[in-house]
């Protein structure tokens, strides 16, 4: 069934709303407010607070620069926690594998369900993963956007627009970049593309149809390409594992960012996790590439089964993910202890801080200016410092 948006809605069932929930849904303009006030203090003064320091970084030792910057939006991250699991009361429930924690060098396989996957996969990702290190293959128009956008070039997430020839090199420079600093690095990327919707799931019948598959109602069909590619180059040096991970949600689904704050939100959300040594991956595109079909065929399985039954098929380990208040509260206490730091400076060090910004800006905006966009200018500096493993891989052409 088609719902608002073009997004597929898929029957689930209904669980109580928490205190905060009830009262988030009864006060949205209270929300709104609150949800924009934080967004602007874990967003804004941090933000061109930490530009001027990266510029210098970036023109000493780009290497500093990028652990700098690393371990700011780890904590932006983490800090993010805060109003998902405090302020909006989601409990995140994990199943499948058993495992302490993700591997440091793994790739992470997800269907794509809403736009809002990312916000509650932090949860996930901050207790079992690295935060510093979570690296997300994601559609470039994100790039642009401002602040958000622009944090996520200075991060050096992976921006694909669906053109082989323009995504085959931004993979090639972002994963050969980590490889180059030996940088633990957890990669995201969602196989099936974009999230499921009237429109993507019409396209993946159409490939379906084309290649003889069957129809997928619950996931989309994996993309082979750039999934080929990213498993090849890292492979050799940066992978241990691949994980993959199905999100499913029991109850609300919230479409966009609107949703959520307006107080469509989800009592739960729930993720079953199955991980892969790097042993168990099979080697050869054409072995690869049944591989991951057969993958997605369990996860289409496994959804179906949970929103028949309420539950995943394997409930031999269940696990309700508690934040670790401690972390958060300190990532959150970090940025306004940057708030309050900006302020003093301006009240006490006027001419000083007006100097440090104009310069750290401006030299940041220059060389912003001449290599067109910042994860370009990132790129430029770190490859004429060093030079990148050759990689000549290719995928097969009927794989394209």
């Amino acid at each position: 069934m088609e719902g608002e948006h073009g997004h597929i809605e898929h029957e689930g069932f209904t669980l109580p709303l928490s205190y905060r929930q009830k009262w988030v849904r009864r006060h949205r303009w209270v929300t709104l407010a609150v949800f924009a006030a934080v967004a602007l203090l874990l967003n804004i003064p941090p933000f061109f607070c930490c530009i001027p320091i990266i510029a210098l970084l970036m023109t000493c030792s780009p290497q500093c620069a990028i652990r700098f910057i690393n371990w700011i939006v780890g904590k932006w991250h983490t800090s993010t926690i805060f109003l998902v699991e405090i302020f909006f009361d989601v409990n995140v429930r994990l199943f499948g594998d058993t495992f302490d924690h993700f591997d440091d060098r793994s790739l992470m396989l997800m269907n794509h369900r809403t736009h809002l996957d990312w916000l509650f996969l932090w949860s996930v990702v901050g207790c079992y993963g690295n935060l510093d290190s979570w690296k997300p293959i994601t559609k470039s128009s994100l790039k642009h956007i401002p602040i958000y956008g622009w944090g996520m070039q200075f991060a050096l997430h992976i921006f694909v627009n669906r053109n082989w020839t323009e995504d085959e090199q931004e993979l090639h420079n972002k994963l050969q970049l980590y490889n180059m600093f030996d940088m633990p690095v957890q990669v995201l990327l969602f196989p099936g593309g974009g999230d499921l919707t009237l429109k993507t799931k019409t396209s993946s019948d159409k490939y379906a149809d084309q290649r003889g598959f069957p129809h997928y109602n619950y996931v989309l069909h994996p993309h082979l390409t750039g999934f080929l590619y990213v498993v090849n180059l890292l492979r050799n040096r940066r992978l241990d594992s691949i994980i993959d991970i199905t999100v499913a949600y029991p109850d609300a689904l919230p479409k966009t960012e609107l949703h959520f704050i307006k107080g469509h939100i989800p009592r739960e959300v729930h993720y079953y996790v199955k991980v892969y040594p790097l042993c168990s991956i099979p080697g050869g595109d054409d072995n690869l590439s049944d591989w991951i079909r057969e993958v997605w065929a369990e996860k289409e399985e496994r959804l179906k089964y949970f929103y028949a039954n309420r539950q995943f098929p394997d409930k031999e380990y269940c696990a309700e993910r508690h934040v670790k208040l401690p972390g958060v509260y300190q990532a959150f206490l970090l940025w306004i202890i940057i708030d309050l730091f900006l302020g003093l400076m301006f009240y006490y060090f006027f001419y000083f801080t007006i100097i440090y910004f104009i310069v750290g800006i401006g030299w940041a905006g220059y060389r912003i200016t001449s290599e067109g966009s910042i994860d370009k200018w990132f790129l430029s500096d770190v490859y004429n410092r060093n030079r990148a493993d050759n990689f000549d891989y290719k995928p097969p052409a009927h794989l394209l």
